[in-house]
Parts: structure tokens; sequence; C-alpha cells
């Protein structure tokens, strides 16, 4: 019998969003354990810069053509947005989990379901307690909801981020848990030599570059850029650091910022979101990579970020901030440095302890530990996790 997986997961193809990268990577992967898989997303209306990708999106994310995207129907108009977004939400996450119980009823039993939208999971959950299907179903769960108990103990199983997330899900009594970090294609961050991608980015070879990729803020919560900022008091004049991932609209903030530190603005360099297979030349460019994650309850315990795998296969040193969820892989003076949270001081100090040590060891070992975080790793796992099931 051939082995089949619908993906559905509540987003915009494609989009700038990391949900959508992750969601695309794992139908990827998936495609090369299953004989079919579909991926099953809303058709709501998309942004004006990534319509010009709509035809192509596989391109888009830098993999190939080897799975189905299946756009179904959803009550999604932007008119609705503007009018109340509460509404707006709302309404398209109950259209687009109504539609994939409709479509899941005419495909029949013999797919596998895996989701990590809990609209859908509830009501493919309601769908099997009246018989509509027979389904199993898998979740992938990115925090913790006291609302969904009833139905996780339901699901199939369920696929969590990071140990403190299976930790909370086991003692509400919820089991049949993995531990499946996010990961990273190992391709589509290769790096090249620093010269090279300097002369490439047109960046002056007389500076360090520290840098920082990823969304400036995330719902309004910074994720470390004022940090990076402060520190800056504390560093050499010949290191400068790059922002890259956008959006912009904060950046006279952060130069803001930078001026009551007594900061020249020529130090900090801010780059809008770039293609993904654009941005292993600015990482390449740069001597230390960092993501100074400040301390949150979302930070802490729910997250495992791409950018941490992405930045273990490109071959620079990292400078994390020692949080729960970091240390699960990344081990001070091991894979990476380690900094405390909300602290440019301390900061400060690892970025110039990393300037002034060898930290090929550091490096290399980085590189050998994320072989095991890699996407198609991370689905080879789950799809073992589901079987046993």
């Amino acid at each position: 019998m051939k082995t089949k997986i619908i993906y559905i997961t509540n987003t915009r193809v494609p989009s700038e969003k990391a949900n959508t990268y992750q969601s695309m990577q794992m139908c990827n992967s998936f495609s090369k354990l299953y004989d079919e898989v579909q991926m099953w997303v809303p058709n709501g209306i998309n942004t004006k810069e990534m319509k010009n990708y709509e035809d192509d999106p596989y391109s888009f994310y830098g993999i190939k053509k080897n799975f189905e995207i299946n756009k179904l129907f959803t009550i999604n108009y932007w008119w609705i947005h503007n009018l109340n977004q509460f509404i707006w939400s709302n309404l398209s996450a109950v259209t687009f989990a109504i539609s994939v119980l409709l479509k899941l009823k005419l495909y029949g039993q013999n797919y596998t379901v895996f989701t990590r939208d809990w609209m859908v999971l509830k009501t493919l959950i309601f769908g099997k307690k009246i018989g509509l299907i027979k389904n199993k179903i898998y979740y992938e769960a990115h925090k913790f909801s006291d609302h969904l108990i009833l139905n996780l103990k339901k699901a199939d199983g369920i696929i969590v981020l990071n140990g403190h997330l299976k930790k909370m899900n086991e003692e509400k009594g919820i089991k049949n848990n993995l531990v499946a970090h996010d990961g990273v294609n190992l391709e589509t961050f290769k790096s090249i030599e620093k010269d090279e991608a300097l002369e490439l980015l047109g960046f002056d070879k007389n500076y360090k570059y520290i840098i920082y990729v990823g969304k400036f803020n995330t719902l309004g919560e910074e994720k470390g850029i004022p940090q990076i900022i402060e520190s800056l008091q504390f560093l050499k004049d010949d290191v400068k650091a790059i922002f890259l991932g956008g959006p912009m609209d904060n950046v006279s903030s952060y130069y803001k910022l930078a001026k009551s530190f007594n900061i020249q603005e020529d130090k900090l360099i801010f780059i809008d979101r770039q293609p993904v297979t654009e941005l292993f030349k600015y990482i390449s460019a740069s001597t230390i990579l960092l993501m100074p994650f400040p301390f949150t309850t979302h930070y802490a315990y729910y997250m495992s970020p791409l950018k941490m795998f992405e930045y273990m296969g490109s071959k620079r040193p990292i400078i994390a901030t020692r949080l729960p969820s970091i240390v699960e892989v990344l081990k001070d003076k091991k894979n990476a440095i380690l900094c405390e949270p909300d602290n440019s001081k301390d900061l400060g100090d690892k970025i110039n302890w990393v300037l002034e040590n060898d930290c090929n060891d550091i490096v290399n070992q980085a590189f050998m530990d994320v072989q095991s975080y890699t996407w198609d790793k991370r689905a080879e796992n789950i799809k073992n996790f589901m079987e046993k099931i």
C-alpha cells in the first residue's frame, strides 16, 4: 500500500513568515519518505510582494516541486480584516478548518494527517468523534494551550519543539509526545569564504561584522536588537553590526537608541528581508552570528528558533542567550558562546572574547551537531514516531 500524508497549515504560500518556510521544508523532506505528500493551505489573498512568487513557490524556498499544494476555500477577505481583525482571523480559521474536514472525508482514511493548526485539530477530532473521518491525526504544538488539552489527548500523537513543552503536556496527562526541534537545509546555508562574501556584497573588508538574521520583532516583541546596539559601546571601532530581516518600520527608533549611547549610525547596517537563498552571503561575510533573545515566556520555554540551526550550519561562531529552550541544543564553549539575557555588557564581553580567541573547535562542533537537526532527519524521526503508535 502506498504511504500518503497530508500536511495542513493555515498560512499563506508563499509568505515572509517562518511558519510557511518550516512547513514547505517539512513537506519537501516528507516527500523523500512518502509516496504521496500534499500540503493543504487556505486560498486567502496574498500580499503584493508575495504575489510575485505565487506561480512558483517552490523555487522561492529553494526546493524542488516534489509535493502538491492544494488551496482550500476560506473566507479571507482584506475588507473584513480592515473592518475587524478579530472577526477576520476567526472566520478564516473556522471556514478553512471546515473545508479541510469536508475534503478529507472525500479523500478517505488512507492518508495520515499532520497539522500545526489548532482550529483544524479541534475540527478533525470532532469529525472523528461523529464518525465522519477515520484518519490518524498528528499535531505539532508550538506552545502549550489549556484549551487544547482534551483534543491533544484524543490526537494520535503530538510533536513538540522542545523538552519543556513535552514536560508540560505530560504533566497534564497528554501522552505520545515526540520532541522534534526545528531544522535546517544545509544546502541552502552553505558557507563561502569571508572575503568572497564581502566582495559580493560590497562590504568594506577593514571591518569585522557581527550579524543578527531574522525578523526585527514578532508581534511587537523585541528579539535582541536593542541589546546588540547597546553592546557596541563595549566593542572596538572596527566592529559593525548587521541587522537582516526587517520590517524596516522601527529602524529610526534603533538609530535613536544608538545615539543615546553615543554610537555612530554608520556602525549599524539595516537590511530588509531577503530571499532565503541569499542569506548565506550575509552570514558568510560575518565574523559572529548573534541571537540574543530576551527572557520572555515564549523565548525561554516555547521556541525552537530556525536561525539557531541555520547558524550552526554556517561555520561561524554563535553567541546566544542562556535560555532553557536554547541550552537544549547549544552548550557554552562547546558549540556556541552563551551570554546572559537582557545584559548588553555581558553580550559585549562575549563578542570581544570571540574576537580575541580561536573558535575553530567550537564552530566545527556546531557543524557536526547540526547534522542531527536537518529537515530530512526531523521528517524521518517524525515518520518513525507516527508509525510506532
